[in-house]
């Protein structure tokens, strides 16, 4: 998770069973201290750009694609696989 969220910009990363952390930064929000209208605008612009579901259907139709042609397991008839091919390879 510390990969994804940076504390303080787009969330907030507390230890776990820190009750200490939690109720200082829970206190900070309601005491107006913290931009939680900014941090959470940050969130989900960041979140909308990992996972883009066009992005993800492409890319694991891909992956797909890859494995079925590299097993040799690939049976779809020409033309549909080349509609797919082209999808797949100008809209990457």
């Amino acid at each position: 998770m510390g990969t994804i969220v940076e504390h303080s910009q787009d969330g907030f990363l507390i230890r776990p069973a820190d009750v200490s952390e939690l109720s200082n930064l829970l206190l900070d929000i309601f005491a107006g201290q913290i931009p939680v209208d900014q941090i959470g605008d940050q969130a989900r612009q960041k979140v909308l750009s990992l996972f883009d579901p066009e992005k993800m259907v492409i890319e694991t139709l891909t992956a797909y694609y890859a494995i079925l042609k590299a097993t040799g397991r690939y049976k779809l008839p020409g033309t549909i696989m080349n509609r797919f091919s082209d999808f797949l390879f100008t809209n990457s």
